[in-house]
């Protein structure tokens, strides 16, 4: 038996994505699963983690301010969690949550998939002795007890090993196609008459850089470009980094312009794509970007960040358009490139769907994952 654990099922992720396809490919492959989250809210995160109800299994984790209570709450997950791991083998770990409880499970095979570091990682200057005594531990306590690490992009091998001193493997992410047909004519002409739909997403972290993305659209509206600007993503990870958004888009007298959506449901993601003309983003430093591939996979060209992991397998100039995520006039000029060359335009749209028909979840990564789980047994 293998468990599948992610921290929370309540929202609606790059990695919630990669967990589902995994646990698809899995239970297609005849293999013997469960999974275990600490929150899960079907009508919150991906409606096709319904299919593998009866898979799932919650395991809240109580949190107190009292360090009496923080201890008794800490214990009793730990209880259940292990009683949750009766007869299971394996354990793939997707991203944080046990990463400092690995030594709780010492006798089960963890198999690690780490797309962003542990947060004690992200913070390098000015760390107390607390945060370096914990540092140290992952670092310890990885080593004696996760067998195999995977990531999603090349930059993370390298800090694994800088961070961990461990090796990992990497595996891509797969493509999950976005089913529509859209009208290529109706955005050629609208941006024949300088407007733009642009849709960007992801869950508000500071890394998102939605900072630029709100300038880059003030930008074009002073160039005499009429701007719609959509960006999907749960606001509830950091309300304080969405709250600062919306204050700067109010700064910029945009709120007509630009809509903060959060999460949305299936046929108000279909409709987004289908109604815009890019796909801009611009994230510092993402891991990797399974919007982008979305987003391709039904012809909408995409501005992309040359700081994000999908950069490793896309082409500048071919598959989409890279920049520097923080040089506003380097992206205006792009955008305003691309609106202006019509054949460049469905260059970048036939390229996309063609890059997304001929990369799937399972080739890229479920089956790589079963190998890894096969070696084990």
């Amino acid at each position: 038996m293998i468990a599948l654990y992610i921290r929370e099922l309540d929202i609606k992720g790059g990695t919630h994505k990669q967990l589902y396809y995994l646990a698809d490919y899995l239970e297609r492959s005849g293999v013997q699963f469960k999974i275990l989250t600490n929150s899960l809210d079907y009508t919150k995160t991906f409606d096709s983690f319904r299919k593998l109800e009866d898979k799932i299994e919650c395991i809240e984790r109580k949190l107190s301010n009292n360090i009496f209570l923080k201890i008794y709450f800490y214990c009793l997950f730990v209880f259940n969690f292990r009683k949750a791991l009766k007869n299971v083998k394996i354990l793939n770990v997707h991203d944080q949550g046990l990463h400092l409880l690995f030594p709780f499970f010492f006798d089960k095979i963890i198999i690690w998939q780490i797309n962003d570091l542990p947060i004690e990682f992200l913070k390098t200057k000015d760390l107390s002795i607390f945060n370096k005594v914990k540092k140290s531990y992952i670092k310890a306590s990885s080593k004696l007890f996760v067998k195999s690490i995977t990531v999603n992009v090349s930059k993370n091998k390298e800090r694994v090993l800088n961070n961990l001193g461990l090796n990992s493997e990497v595996l891509y992410c797969g493509i999950e196609k976005v089913d529509i047909n859209r009208n290529l004519t109706a955005s050629l002409n609208r941006l024949k008459s300088k407007k733009i739909n642009i849709l960007t997403s992801g869950v508000f972290i500071p890394y998102r850089n939605y900072e630029t993305t709100v300038e880059v659209v003030y930008e074009l509206t002073n160039l005499g470009y009429d701007v719609d600007l959509n960006i999907i993503g749960s606001t509830v990870t950091n309300p304080q980094y969405a709250k600062k958004i919306d204050n700067l888009i109010k700064q910029f007298n945009l709120e007509n312009q630009i809509k903060i959506l959060g999460q949305v449901t299936d046929s108000m993601f279909l409709e987004l794509h289908d109604k815009s003309d890019i796909f801009m983003f611009i994230n510092i430093d993402q891991s990797w970007g399974l919007a982008v591939f979305e987003a391709m996979s039904c012809g909408l060209p995409v501005i992309l960040s040359q700081s994000v992991g999908a950069t490793e397998i896309l082409k500048n100039n071919i598959d989409c358009l890279f920049v520097d995520p923080v040089n506003v006039n380097e992206i205006v000029n792009r955008i305003i490139e691309l609106v202006n060359n019509s054949q460049q335009y469905i260059y970048l749209s036939n390229n996309g769907i063609d890059f997304a028909n001929n990369y799937t979840w399972d080739k890229a990564y479920s089956s790589n994952v079963l190998r890894i789980i096969n070696e084990f047994y």
